[in-house]
Order: structure tokens, then C-alpha cells, then sequence
């Protein structure tokens, strides 16, 4: 059996464990000499480190608890805080919770059938303060409460993801070839780029689409990974940017503050932008006017995190 079709059934047996489907995931990302698989793998099993942006299923946003104390020896206890209630700011750090440790840790938890409650920290309270209940009043416990049912549809995520790469694969050729040794598959004339795609599409599944022209030609730049410089300049050579000017990119990006969607792009990144747009119009960079600037404005919107 090809360690393609092992993947495809352990990804459909709903009952398996999580783990041995991943390491099986991670011989295949070896085979293909795709390090893009190989690190997403590892994050999975290992758990993402602080500085590592999280896919999107990997963010939650949970229920929230808190017990306050008022005047007069007066407290309301286990009550929740609606997030509409909270100033922006503090609603910011309480609306987004990041799951990173090791997927094995939450399937532990969906097994467990119980629900995880989560203590908030000592500043959050104090920047829950007085906001969400009357006056007087201040917050001296808050947790999330992350149903189990959460955590279940975490691991099928991942596994259905998985399950989608897998079938995909299959159609580039790699579902009818047999081990050449135990451990490895045959993966000649298997092309690189269109393993990323399918990489990209059903794993990370953070597509950004942007219609360019009058007959709104589909020009996609899915392959590019949020704060990753690699993939955007990996991009931006696909579309005939030349060297030099993907040197400058990089430089303007690490000079610029990082935008949010509120705020302009940066100076050096805007006037690296005009640059590649005059470059366009003078026919120096071989692409039109129009499809190019709306490219490279979707590319750098993309490793911004933007756009979405």
C-alpha cells in the first residue's frame, strides 16, 4: 500500500489517534523535500512556539466568566462578561485565544468530555476593571471556558485538512505509486509548486482572491504564508519580479512599522510600490500596469495578514 493511501485512511478512521497520522504526514513531507509540510507537521506535534503565527483554526474565541466584588462586602459570582461590553482594546486581549500547544494535549481533552476553564491573568482583570458591570464594582477572577466539543472540532480539522491534501496528491500521480522502500515513495516528476499550492489551499486554507481587469482574470497569491518573507519573495518571482527589486521589498518591510487595517502601508513599502508601478508603465517589468499593482498590493496585503 502507498503511504499516500495509509494517509488517506488514517484520516478518514474518525477513531484513530491523531499523532500517528501526522507522523505519517511528516515521512511524506521528507519524500517530498517540502519543508513548508515538514514545518507545519513538527508545529503540530510539538506545539507552536510564541513567535510562530498560528493558522486560523488554531484561534478561538471563548466564553467568558468573571466574579466581581462592590461595596459592602456585595460580589457577583461565575457571571459572564460579554466581550460588547469591553473597550476595544481590552475586548482584544480576552477575544482571541491562541491554542498552541501539541494537538495530542487537546485530543486528550475532547476524550475527556470536560469542559477546560482557563484563569485570565492579573493584568487582563485589571484591564477588565470596572467596565462590565455597575460602578464600584471590580473583577478579582475571570476564566474561558473551552468546551470539550471545541477541542473535537479542532482534531477534525486537522484531520479532514489532511484528508483534503491527501486526495489532492493523489490526482498529481502520487495515489498509484508503490513504496520504493519501506518508508518512501516514488515522487519523480512530481512538481514542487503545485505540491505548495495544494499545500497552502488544504492545509493552511487562507486563500486571498483578487479580481484583476475588465474580464476579473483570478490572480491568487494563496501560497503566501503571513510574515513569512520567504514565500512572499518565492511569490513575487513567480510573477517576474527581478532579484534586486525582491532585496529592496525585504529591506522596506523590515524599515516599515507593520500596518493594521486602519493604517497606510509604510513609507518605505509605499514608495518601493510607485517604484515597481513606473517600472510597469515603462514596460521595464513586463506586466501591465493594472494587473500588476494590484498584485503586489494583494501580495504585500497577504504577508501583512491583511486583506482577509
Amino acid at each position: 500500500m502507498s503511504l499516500l493511501r495509509e494517509i488517506q485512511d488514517a484520516a478518514i478512521d474518525s477513531k484513530g489517534e491523531i499523532a500517528p497520522l501526522l507522523r505519517r504526514c511528516q515521512v511524506l513531507a521528507y519524500e517530498l523535500d517540502h519543508n513548508e509540510l515538514k514545518k507545519w507537521v513538527q508545529h503540530e506535534l510539538n506545539g507552536y512556539p510564541k513567535d510562530e503565527p498560528l493558522p486560523a483554526y488554531r484561534r478561538l474565541t471563548l466564553a467568558l466568566t468573571g466574579t466581581f466584588l462592590g461595596p459592602f462586602g456585595s460580589s457577583l459570582r461565575e457571571v459572564p462578561i460579554a466581550n460588547a461590553a469591553l473597550p476595544k482594546k481590552v475586548a482584544d486581549l480576552v477575544n482571541d485565544y491562541p491554542l498552541r500547544s501539541p494537538i495530542a494535549e487537546y485530543e486528550a481533552l475532547a476524550a475527556s468530555d470536560k469542559d477546560l476553564q482557563l484563569q485570565l491573568p492579573g493584568n487582563v482583570l485589571a484591564a477588565i476593571g470596572h467596565h462590565t458591570y455597575q460602578k464600584g464594582y471590580g473583577c478579582v477572577e475571570a476564566r474561558h471556558i473551552m468546551p470539550a466539543a471545541r477541542m473535537k472540532g479542532l482534531i477534525d480539522t486537522v484531520r479532514n485538512r489532511v484528508l483534503s491534501f491527501a486526495l489532492e496528491l493523489g490526482k498529481l500521480g502520487l495515489e498509484s505509486l508503490d513504496r520504493i522502500e519501506p518508508g518512501a515513495v516514488a515522487t519523480q516528476n512530481i512538481p514542487h509548486e503545485a505540491v505548495s499550492q495544494i499545500f497552502h489551499t488544504q492545509i493552511v486554507g487562507d486563500n486571498l482572491t483578487v479580481a484583476i481587469g475588465d474580464n476579473a482574470h483570478a490572480q491568487t497569491v494563496t501560497a503566501i504564508v503571513p510574515r513569512d518573507l520567504e514565500s512572499l519573495a518565492t511569490f513575487l518571482r513567480t510573477q517576474h519580479v527581478d532579484e534586486s527589486d525582491v532585496s529592496e521589498l525585504t529591506a522596506a518591510l523590515a524599515a516599515d512599522p507593520i500596518p493594521d487595517k486602519k493604517t497606510a502601508l509604510g513609507s518605505q513599502v509605499s514608495g518601493w510600490m510607485g517604484k515597481m508601478a513606473a517600472k510597469a508603465a515603462s514596460g521595464v517589468w513586463k506586466v501591465s500596469l493594472d494587473v500588476g499593482t494590484k498584485v503586489l498590493f494583494a501580495a504585500v496585503q497577504k504577508y501583512y495578514g491583511l486583506g482577509e
